[in-house]
């Protein structure tokens, strides 16, 4: 609930911003639309975050197939938003550097995300938890945050754009 929580305040700050009320003049360099794209990777990443929950509540014993499932298809839909928005729209830094930071986390979320299965599935569990054990977890869920609000602003921008918004 509080990724959600976050991607609303964020969207919310997006869109009372001074700059959502002007309309670009961006044209796109294809004219097949981003929507299915942009649409099905924020919802794969969020079915992601529901699925590391799980992992991270039942210690790992229940939904880590599927978080692993959901991984590889956020790093597939990551290299074409990287591909495909830079392509359309290379003038509008507004869709191009979410894109690109976009990739950027999800490939720092799958290295933390393997430190986190090391420390926290892999590994004999001690007592206490170990630091490295905290940091993999705390970060990775926290990565898992930042990538889907890029996704959710990302989208929102687009739409905007896209549909020529004026507020």
């Amino acid at each position: 609930i509080g990724q959600t929580f976050f991607c609303l305040i964020a969207a919310l700050a997006l869109v009372t911003s001074p700059g959502w009320g002007i309309k670009s003049s961006a044209q796109p360099t294809f004219t097949k639309p981003l929507y299915p794209l942009l649409i099905m990777t924020t919802a794969f990443i969020y079915l992601q975050l529901i699925a590391g929950a799980t992992v991270r509540h039942t210690n790992g014993n229940h939904g880590l197939i599927w978080h692993f499932v959901g991984a590889f298809l956020i790093f597939v839909h990551a290299i074409l938003v990287i591909l495909k928005v830079p392509r359309q729209y290379p003038e509008v830094k507004k869709l191009v550097n979410p894109a690109v930071s976009l990739g950027i986390l999800v490939i720092v979320q799958i290295f933390l995300g393997f430190g986190a299965f090391i420390f926290k599935i892999m590994l004999e569990k001690p007592a206490v938890p170990r630091p490295a054990e905290v940091f993999f977890a705390t970060a990775h869920q926290s990565a898992g945050a930042l990538i889907l609000v890029t996704s959710v602003l990302l989208t929102l921008r687009y739409f905007k754009l896209d549909i020529g918004v004026k507020s």
